[in-house]
């Protein structure tokens, strides 16, 4: 990804690696230069985020980034958009996408680098609806007039334990009731 669109390359690399299990990487398409390129060889895979023809420098821009990878030997998958013939042949294989707004074409790529994480998981048997070591974390504040946390709640889901800091007191919640802890630190069980 390339300008709005490396954004949407770090999330789509978060959610490979969570689902996946799989390095992944995402990087702005103008780091390539930055010791990235020397990396690339017919073994590296790489996915363009290939932006709308309408954004005609970040399109130029990036189209030459994929260039460079191809030129190396690396297999690009690229999403495009269709309609899009300034690209054609560029890619190893390619993710057609419909044509969308250039506003709305990085969210388009986002959900499309999310389902390719998420079937690319099922496809290695990954359990994609719990995955390993992922903690999901709720946090909710309160603060005083002058800005400070009066109150903070902490939901571990994952692990179904919860805390609260009640005026500076850490105090944990679990199914036996309330139990203060120490030092802000909840121990599992």
């Amino acid at each position: 990804g390339r300008g709005i669109y490396y954004p949407a390359a770090l999330e789509c690399a978060l959610k490979m690696k969570e689902v996946t299990y799989l390095h992944a990487e995402g990087m702005s398409a103008g780091f390539l230069k930055h010791g990235t390129i020397s990396l690339i060889d017919e073994h590296m895979y790489t996915i363009v985020l290939m932006p709308s023809p309408e954004e005609k420098e970040l399109h130029a821009l990036t189209r030459t980034s994929a260039e460079e990878v191809r030129a190396r030997g690396g297999f690009v998958l690229g999403f495009r958009f269709e309609d899009d013939d300034k690209v054609e042949g560029l890619f190893s294989e390619e993710v057609v996408l419909p044509r969308v707004p250039p506003l709305l074409a990085p969210f388009l790529h986002l959900l499309a680098g999310q389902l390719l994480a998420y079937f690319l998981a099922v496809l290695l048997k990954r359990d994609v609806d719990r995955p390993r070591a992922l903690v999901r974390v709720c946090v909710d504040e309160a603060r005083d007039v002058g800005g400070q946390i009066r109150n903070q709640h902490v939901a571990v889901l994952e692990d179904a334990v919860a805390f609260s800091v009640v005026d500076g007191v850490p105090v944990a919640l679990d199914a036996v009731g309330l139990a203060v802890v120490d030092a802000g630190e909840v121990e599992r069980k």
